[in-house]
């Protein structure tokens, strides 16, 4: 096995007499290498006249190089090893892993030549190798860099684990990597230099910078450091002059602390409440770092800051979002579906009590409750049972506590529908009232008897059955059908932190109805006009159903204390519950989104419509006249380069998007 070397410097030599020295160096034979002169075949077009020209080349690079050296020490360039200095055929597993496989691998003779002139140059360079988990990878990559690039000290070559992603070790300097893998340049929090070969580079599926495998030791070097040499704004490809001044910018710049709550997220990134009245949106998919975003920075400082007038709603889905912020001894309340205290079970008839309008209130809560039973083929079926419903609940709360003495729950409710037929029985020798009489002795239930007729008609069975369908999907079980004195009105006139826990283990459907019923009280009444400011903290918002005043709160709620920051996974997930049209126009109530890794194109999209293209001047390589093209803001590339989570792109109404890393450690 033979490799070309220059005297364990440069890797080829070209001497006087025309021949090129070679090495002969098995890799089992770590010591003595044996040195050979192989005479050059004819049609090699190498002689002392070629020899001339290279090293005229070799000179003018240097020259060319030297000038372009201002405005580098900033800057570091890592190198990958397989597939870019070394060779890389396919392989299997097994061979990959035996020994001897890396060693034997054969260099990129010109690539190494390249890099050991911009090396020479005092410019700051560094391997980035991938290595897999065997006794042999790693041992074996660093004796064939001693080999191949013994100029280059130890200490600059970086091993990590096989399909890590690659990151930059020094954050100081802007970073440059020089790989023939897509993903890991996509990935790059820096720039990113594709290394292209014959193989790699057939699809043209890489849009940035790249050097050619062709290309000559001098002409590398100098692409690599015109790319260098280039102003970093966060993109990547030829050179570009901006003619917008909207870029993606690397590091937030966002200073504002003039209304309370101030929120320190990071140096340069500071917001306040003038940030906060905007709705805020947080997406990203699973474990992408929303909640601990939620959790750790934000939450905390809102909830320090509160006055005591203010209030906050919490729907949470995973119980760390309550620890260490659920207070009961300071009159915090938990809504949940093993609730057990009174004044954590929400009550339909204290909430109707606490109203100004009691029927007004019932007719919305009527809404939601049987907004997943609409029937567009016969709507009649859905209108008869919520009217009948509606009339039967008021016709309660305006009589059972005058009858019995004691104040109507959701249980009362329940018993009632329970129980209930359409024509009179007779129970433990009592004859019980069915619901026929009823509607005949009580003047506002009259209307009911189009619905029902005399009982016998299979219409009237069909309007009762859908009824108790209804109630038995929404007051299912746990706390709700307890007796309880909560309600939403008096929750937020106290200034309450109210937390709505979802738990799947536990919860039912119903809960998310009933949910979906307090949350909706609650953002209506949140846009009262006082002095009072309700925060609303929704993870995993999609889980929620539709919220019919959730838009206007949006659109108007800024000036009356509505303060709304939400997590969602994805915008597909939203048009579960909300027509494409609806979810579009109701995300774009949200000006401030922090955007987290995502696979789902239309959650790239929300952000990168927002900013359009601009117009750029591509020059090539070779200089020559410019060409115009449109180049979206915040492309598709840029998303990848949220490498871990607890990263995102920020976008801040009257802001430049920017990249706001904030690991998860």
């Amino acid at each position: 096995m033979t490799y070309v070397v220059q005297k364990m410097m440069s890797m080829t030599d070209l001497v006087a007499d025309g021949s090129i020295l070679i090495l002969i160096r098995p890799f089992w034979m770590p010591e003595s290498l044996k040195v050979k002169r192989l005479q050059v075949p004819k049609y090699l077009p190498v002689n002392q006249k070629e020899q001339v020209k290279v090293l005229e080349k070799i000179t003018l690079a240097k020259e060319v190089v030297e000038e372009k050296m201002t405005g580098l020490e900033n800057k570091v360039l890592y190198v990958d090893m397989d597939g870019v200095l070394a060779r890389w055929e396919d392989a299997s597993y097994r061979d990959v892993s035996s020994e001897g496989f890396f060693l034997s691998r054969k260099p990129e003779l010109n690539l190494i030549d390249a890099v050991r002139l911009i090396f020479e140059l005092d410019m700051d360079v560094h391997i980035l190798s991938s290595v897999l988990d065997n006794e042999y990878a790693i041992k074996e990559k660093k004796e064939w860099l001693r080999f191949w690039l013994p100029w280059l000290p130890e200490c600059c070559c970086h091993f990590i684990s096989y399909g890590s992603v690659k990151m930059p070790l020094c954050r100081e300097k802007i970073a440059y990597l020089l790989d023939d893998y897509i993903r890991n340049l996509v990935h790059w929090s820096g720039v990113g230099i594709k290394f292209c070969t014959e193989y790699n580079d057939s699809r043209g599926s890489w849009d940035g910078h790249r050097i050619y495998a062709t290309d000559t030791p001098p002409e590398m070097a100098k692409k690599i450091l015109m790319i260098m040499k280039m102003d970093y704004k966060g993109g990547y490809g030829m050179l570009q002059m901006q003619s917008s001044e909207i870029t993606l910018l690397e590091r937030p710049n966002v200073e504002k602390n003039s209304k309370a709550p101030v929120i320190q997220l990071a140096p340069g990134f500071m917001i306040d409440d003038s940030i906060l009245e905007k709705p805020t949106l947080l997406i990203g998919q699973v474990s992408s770092g929303k909640s601990y975003l939620l959790r750790n920075a934000i939450m905390p400082r809102i909830f320090s800051d509160m006055r005591a007038q203010d209030a906050a709603v919490i729907f949470a889905t995973k119980r760390e979002m309550i620890d260490g912020f659920y207070h009961p001894e300071n009159g915090d309340l938990l809504l949940e579906y093993n609730a057990c205290k009174p004044e954590c079970i929400w009550n339909i008839f204290a909430e109707m009590e606490a109203s100004n309008d009691p029927e007004k209130t019932l007719v919305e809560l009527c809404d939601v409750m049987f907004s997943k039973h609409k029937n567009t083929v016969q709507p009649f079926f859905t209108n008869a049972p919520k009217d009948m419903f509606k009339s039967l609940t008021m016709y309660l709360y305006e009589n059972y506590e005058l009858q019995t003495g004691k104040k109507p729950t959701n249980s009362t409710l329940i018993g009632f529908f329970n129980t209930v037929t359409l024509k009179d029985s007779v129970v433990n020798d009592k004859t019980r009232k069915g619901l026929l009489t009823l509607i005949k002795e009580v003047t506002r239930l009259h209307h009911l008897s189009d619905y029902l007729g005399e009982g016998g008609t299979a219409q009237a069975l069909g309007v009762l059955g859908e009824l108790r369908t209804v109630l038995k999907e929404t007051f299912q079980g746990g706390a709700f059908v307890k007796p309880g004195t909560f309600s939403v009105r008096q929750a937020l006139r106290e200034g309450k932190k109210v937390f709505l826990l979802f738990n799947y283990a536990e919860s039912t459907e119903s809960s998310i109805v009933f949910f979906d019923m307090i949350l909706d009280q609650m953002i209506k009444q949140s846009l009262e006009e006082n002095d009072q400011k309700v925060w609303f903290f929704l993870d995993e918002f999609s889980l929620l159903g539709h919220l019919q005043y959730l838009q206007s709160a949006l659109a108007y709620g800024r000036s009356n204390g509505f303060r709304l920051i939400a997590a969602v996974q994805s915008v597909q997930l939203l048009e579960k519950n909300y027509s494409e049209s609806e979810a579009s126009c109701m995300l774009g109530l949200f000006p401030n989104v922090f955007c987290f890794f995502t696979s789902d194109y239309k959650s790239r999209q929300l952000l990168s419509n927002r900013y359009g293209k601009n117009l750029v001047s591509v020059i090539g390589y070779g200089g020559g006249k410019p060409e115009l093209r449109e180049r979206s803001v915040i492309q598709d590339a840029d998303f990848y380069k949220i490498a871990l989570p607890g990263d995102c792109i920020v976008s801040l109404a009257g802001y430049s998007p920017f990249f706001f890393r904030n690991h998860r450690r």
